[in-house]
């Protein structure tokens, strides 16, 4: 069994290329590529194996599962994510993990792009805070809204102007444009959110802009906010008008540093 293949070796490998640490990765990739292939296609055998490879804290472990962000199932890559979230002493990871949120092959994937913006804010680590920063405009508003919530997580003072710069978008007069956005679609989706909570839209409906811009200002315009006041401890500021009135008076200066977490 794999979990008792795993009880002789510490279960948090130090960021260290010494040779006891390398076998003891080997050991684990050894291991988890026999119980991955034998899971086939059981969901809960595969995640089993991803969790287990993820208690052996090492680059090559590592690798090895950020490689599971852009391939297999949703499942796997959302329970990949997951186990990446305590690779905090891992130098490097969040650099890996970052650019899986927008791969190509993640595209509509809500579920798994938010569980990757989650792992993102728990390595709390700058080198993924512009991946996160990017997913603030993305279309997908869940995606985009988790991206807003997690950004005070980093206390950063470069989020300032990502956020009071969307906040003036979300805030705009819509236009009589018809796009498509993620809304709600097929079994998977409902086992997905059944399992991890993810609300009950996803995958594309066309709708017009003006709907679009009227659902984008009701799921972003108070997250914004509040994320902005969690980052500034300023709670006053209401409006894009206001914040920015802000940001070039006050914040934008070295003298104005993020209050402490």
């Amino acid at each position: 069994m794999i979990a008792s293949a795993l009880l002789s070796v510490f279960l948090v490998i130090p960021c260290s290329q010494d040779d006891s640490a390398r076998q003891a990765a080997q050991e684990a990739l050894e291991a988890f590529k026999t119980e991955f292939a034998k899971a086939g296609t059981n969901t809960d055998a595969k995640n089993a194996a991803v969790r287990n490879l993820g208690q052996i804290r090492h680059e090559a472990t590592r690798n090895a599962l950020t490689g599971l962000l852009t391939t297999d199932t949703d499942f796997t890559r959302i329970e990949a994510a997951r186990a990446l979230s305590s690779f905090q002493e891992i130098f490097g990871t969040a650099r890996k993990v970052g650019p899986a949120l927008h791969h190509g092959s993640n595209n509509k994937k809500t579920a798994v792009r938010v569980e990757i913006i989650r792992c993102l804010a728990a390595l709390k680590n700058i080198e993924g805070l512009p991946a996160v920063h990017q997913a603030v405009r993305d279309r997908d508003l869940i995606v985009a809204k988790e991206a807003v919530v997690q950004i005070p997580v980093f206390l950063h003072k470069s989020s300032l102007p990502v956020l009071i710069d969307y906040l003036k978008d979300v805030e705009r007069e819509p236009q009589p444009i018809c796009i498509e956005v993620p809304v709600d679609q097929g079994d998977q989706l409902k086992e997905l959110r059944e399992k991890y909570g993810i609300p009950q839209w996803d995958f594309t409906l066309r709708i017009t802009e003006d709907e679009f811009q009227k659902l984008r200002h009701e799921m972003l315009h108070e997250a914004i906010l509040e994320a902005l006041r969690k980052l500034t401890g300023k709670t006053a500021l209401t409006t894009w008008r206001g914040w920015n009135n802000w940001w070039l008076t006050e914040g934008q200066s070295p003298s104005f540093k993020l209050p402490k977490a």
